[in-house]
């Protein structure tokens, strides 16, 4: 069969022939196969740098990179069946105390019903008065009084039932210092008065007080 075709084509057939030597893929086997692996190679690369540039163009895009904002933390609701703090205990009016603080009983007395205590300017305005180093008091328009004789300062209550059942407004009673005594005002307060000194000439004594609402 190869007779019948031209001379040019009957040589390039045999030149393509299985067992012809001449033929570029026999004369070079190793060549054929770089070139065919290296292409393959040279391909993968550049899918491999398109696949690259791709996700990291989207990594960049802002769009994308934006997270949805936080909504702010409410704060916690109180249930509405807790019930308010109760207010604590109130003192019973009487034995609030309605002034404390320093005085001085001089020869005319201090009222122990004016707020704040005031010296008097008279025997008659006064509830208990220093004569002469000895306490007293304005006859039945003063007070009435008693020494305490604790070791620490009374309570209202101790005071003012101490003074009910002790005290008296007609005997004298000598001051000393570091005295205690509790008091029934012509009002009828109770108050504690305890002496922190005497004058030298015993013409007044200066004291701590304590008024309570009667």
């Amino acid at each position: 069969m190869n007779s019948l075709l031209p001379a040019e084509e009957r040589s390039e057939h045999m030149t393509n022939e299985p067992g012809n030597d001449n033929h570029p893929q026999n004369r070079h086997p190793y060549r054929f196969f770089w070139l065919t692996a290296g292409l393959a190679t040279l391909v993968a690369a550049i899918i491999g740098i398109s696949v690259t540039h791709s996700s990291t163009g989207s990594a960049s895009n802002p769009g994308s990179s934006k997270s949805a904002p936080v909504s702010p933390s409410s704060p916690s609701a109180t249930p509405a069946d807790t019930p308010p703090p109760s207010p604590g205990p109130t003192a019973p009016t009487s034995t609030m105390v309605r002034w404390h603080g320093s005085i001085t009983i001089g020869w005319f007395g201090i009222g122990l019903d004016a707020l704040p205590p005031a010296a008097s300017t008279s025997t008659g305005g006064s509830t208990i008065r220093d004569q002469g180093g000895e306490l007293t008091s304005n006859g039945s328009n003063g007070g009435t009084y008693a020494q305490w004789t604790g070791s620490s300062a009374p309570t209202y209550d101790q005071c003012h039932n101490w003074v009910l059942t002790n005290g008296n407004n007609s005997s004298p009673l000598p001051l000393t210092s570091g005295m205690q005594i509790c008091v029934l005002t012509g009002s009828e307060r109770t108050a504690y008065v305890n002496i922190t000194s005497l004058s030298s000439d015993g013409s007044a004594a200066h004291a701590q007080a304590t008024v309570w609402n009667q």
